[in-house]
């Protein structure tokens, strides 16, 4: 049994594609700094803190050059969408300095996790901007397959939003949350990607290798 379930396993890894360099980004720069600042013993507290505000903030910079342009295709407002959301993060991000809290870091995580739980719930209500934007219609892509893509991305929020929760409610240690949240979106990016091809009937006709791509790239 156990022979069996390691080469079923193994040719499940096999058939995902390689984690992309975006996906990485920000779990990598979370654990480095959390490690250059636990070294130079600027506590675990502090440490964690700004290792998760450097972290949002590499990720924030990197998406930047790219919303303008999906804010556009999808609302028609790009200027006044981009910046309002562009504010907001960086209110965030501010706001986590001033605190230097982890729980309420790792709150606001569960908060974001909640609020983009609701706004895909309410893309299966039939809002169109929100099925617009996170699965536009290609022309390729049934409408049942686009509202399936919306229940996966809740489901992805869901689990975030359980695990970051479940380390909260146990008190597991700094260092042990750093460890699971920096591992966790790569873990989701496999499950995602296998929840795809295991609901690929849903998905046809459309190319699954090319779907699984746009679709983690409105995730990152």
């Amino acid at each position: 049994m156990i022979r069996r379930f390691s080469i079923l396993l193994w040719f499940m890894l096999r058939s995902v594609p390689p984690v992309s360099s975006g996906r990485l980004l920000m779990p990598m720069v979370f654990l480095s700094a959390w490690n250059l600042l636990h070294f130079a013993e600027a506590g675990e507290r502090m440490a964690f803190v700004w290792a998760a505000v450097l972290a949002q903030s590499l990720q924030l910079w990197a998406v930047m050059p790219h919303s303008p342009v999906q804010m556009k295709r999808s609302f028609g407002r790009a200027r006044i969408t981009y910046l309002a959301v562009l504010a907001l993060m960086l209110m965030a991000i501010a706001v986590q300095v001033w605190m230097a809290d982890p729980l309420f870091s790792q709150r606001l995580l569960s908060a974001l996790c909640i609020v983009y739980a609701l706004v895909m719930l309410l893309g299966l209500a039939g809002e169109r901007d929100v099925l617009d934007s996170f699965a536009p219609d290609d022309g390729q892509m049934p409408m049942a397959a686009r509202r399936h893509m919306l229940r996966l991305f809740a489901f992805v929020a869901f689990v975030i939003l359980t695990v970051n929760e479940g380390l909260i409610l146990f008190a597991v240690p700094l260092a042990g949350r750093v460890a699971v949240l920096a591992l966790l979106p790569i873990l989701l990016n496999f499950a995602f990607l296998h929840m795809l091809r295991l609901t690929r009937s849903h998905l046809a006709p459309i190319d699954l290798v090319e779907s699984d791509k746009d679709a983690l790239g409105e995730t990152a």
